[in-house]
């Protein structure tokens, strides 16, 4: 973490970059949250994590 946050302030010197770094953050944390939420669901509640998920044999249906 330290070393993260040397990098950003050494960086990160505009309002500009700033923004940016913290919009990275952000959807990190988005995909860190929606990993948490799936295997939550898939390992504490025994359900599927999308309601896509099946024990079925899925084959990509093309357009028609």
């Amino acid at each position: 973490m330290d070393h993260g946050l040397e990098l950003a302030l050494e960086l990160c010197t505009t309002q500009a970059t700033q923004q940016r770094a913290l919009d990275i953050l952000q959807f990190k944390l988005d995909v860190l949250w929606s990993m948490l939420d799936a295997m939550t669901l898939a390992y504490q509640l025994d359900r599927a994590p999308y309601h896509t998920v099946t024990d079925k044999r899925v084959y990509h249906r093309g357009l028609a």
